[in-house]
């Protein structure tokens, strides 16, 4: 009888604790996520969470594979010429407006898209078709970019979307997103997000720390310090590309001769191993090795000065760098040692358009190698498309690219953010974006 009444007492210890653990972890309605971030927050189309208010067609899951999104099926025609896409029914933008094939074909045509993979978009009942010249046999993964997310005005000029946040308020250099309760991929658990921009790194951290903010910018030039400080992060796969870019048509780089003497003179390592602290990855290659499987076949090795042939001009060559990132200036300064100590007259200067050179960043959304490497040179201006979806394809088109020394990739860095114990189940998508709103909070404040 003793016996008995100890293995109950024991199994009701085990409920309760089961319990109790599961009352912990329940996800909770309510609260303002707290987001910080150097740029000015009326930036916040640019940030990671864009992807929070505004769908595209078709996304991508982890492994590359196009998924459904506001567009539900797809079918090619005429040898992937022609794709037709039906849509998503009883979907409606945060404004109440439905969507339609109308709206989707207003919405894509109402910039400049002259990178875009097709020459005509048009509606065809509850179906956006899509034609191209030639084949464009990966097209439903490159509309999972969010360059081509729907997107409209309602009556005020805001932009509004189809996603689960909608734009909120600017109040004291601060931008709120508000939760939308009939959001066609449920409604979110917390109530709002808020961004407040113009905070200094040191200041986001120090918030993050103190409890006054949620989530925080982690450079990946500070992942390394990040970690020794035991911050809780979430770090991407390598998916910004850092690269040079190279103006053939400017009277100091004209020469094929020089810029290949200027891609020989890079030093990739001494960038990866002193600035990043061996965050990332040393890359010739366009696309990442986690993505190609190709990049450990492009050399990157540190250069040798009786490897690098004589420079045959010597004019002053400018290198400009795009925004107002330190580190990318940092980046630029170290290039043009190295080209200095190859014979070429580089010398970083403030942005401008002008530049021969120019050091960008180039974010990557996709994980399907022949969407990708058609979206990275779309944003270069190099209108190249793979013609089929192979890797092979893909690679020796990309050897073509790189033997013109017009683009010279340097390195593919992670993105990363700190965040704060009270925030449960928040992911970053491999490419470091936000594409779920399954984050709630602990408090629910």
């Amino acid at each position: 009888m003793r016996r008995t009444a100890s293995l109950l007492l024991a199994a009701s210890s085990v409920v309760l604790l089961l319990a109790s653990a599961g009352a912990r972890t329940r996800p909770r309605q309510g609260g303002t996520l707290r987001v910080e971030m150097r740029a000015d927050a009326s930036q916040w189309m640019n940030s990671a969470l864009r992807t929070l208010v505004f769908d595209s067609l078709t996304q991508l899951d982890s492994a590359g594979s196009v998924q459904p999104a506001l567009a539900v099926r797809w079918e090619s025609q005429s040898d992937d010429r022609r794709w037709q896409l039906w849509l998503r029914p009883g979907v409606r933008f945060q404004d109440g407006t439905p969507l339609s094939a109308a709206t989707v074909v207003q919405s894509l045509t109402a910039e400049d898209c002259s990178g875009c993979p097709w020459r005509a978009v048009h509606a065809a009942g509850d179906a956006v078709v899509f034609e191209s010249e030639t084949a464009v046999p990966n097209l439903p993964a490159i509309l999972a970019n969010s360059r081509y997310a729907i997107v409209r005005k309602d009556e005020s000029g805001n932009l509004v979307g189809t996603g689960p946040f909608r734009f909120g308020s600017v109040s004291n250099g601060a931008v709120t997103l508000n939760a939308v309760d009939d959001s066609w991929r449920s409604r979110p658990f917390v109530n709002a997000i808020e961004m407040r921009g113009g905070r200094s790194l040191r200041d986001q951290w120090m918030d993050v720390s103190a409890g006054r903010a949620d989530v925080v910018e982690v450079p990946a030039d500070q992942l390394r310090r990040a970690q020794q400080d035991h911050m809780h992060l979430l770090v991407s796969r390598d998916s910004d590309l850092i690269a040079l870019v190279v103006d053939d048509k400017s009277p100091a780089t004209q020469d094929a001769r020089v810029r290949e003497v200027l891609s020989m003179s890079l030093d990739r390592a001494s960038l990866f191993n002193v600035v990043f602290q061996k965050e990332g990855e040393v890359s010739a290659s366009l696309l990442p090795n986690w993505l190609s499987g190709y990049g450990f076949l492009m050399n990157t090795a540190p250069p040798h000065a009786n490897a690098v042939p004589t420079a045959v001009s010597r004019g002053e060559i400018t290198l400009s760098v795009e925004g107002s990132d330190p580190v990318l200036q940092l980046i630029a300064e170290r290039l043009a040692l190295n080209a200095r100590d190859a014979g070429l007259n580089v010398r970083a200067v403030a942005g401008t358009s002008k530049s021969a050179l120019r050091l960008t960043r180039i974010h990557l959304e996709e994980t399907n190698p022949a969407a990708a490497f058609a979206d990275i040179t779309a944003q270069l201006g190099m209108g190249e498309r793979v013609p089929a979806n192979d890797v092979a394809a893909v690679f020796h088109q990309e050897q073509d690219v790189l033997a013109k020394h017009t683009v010279i990739p340097l390195l593919y860095l992670p993105r990363a953010v700190a965040f704060s114990p009270r925030v449960h189940d928040f992911v970053l998508h491999s490419d470091g974006m936000i594409r779920v709103a399954d984050f709630w909070l602990e408090d629910g404040k």
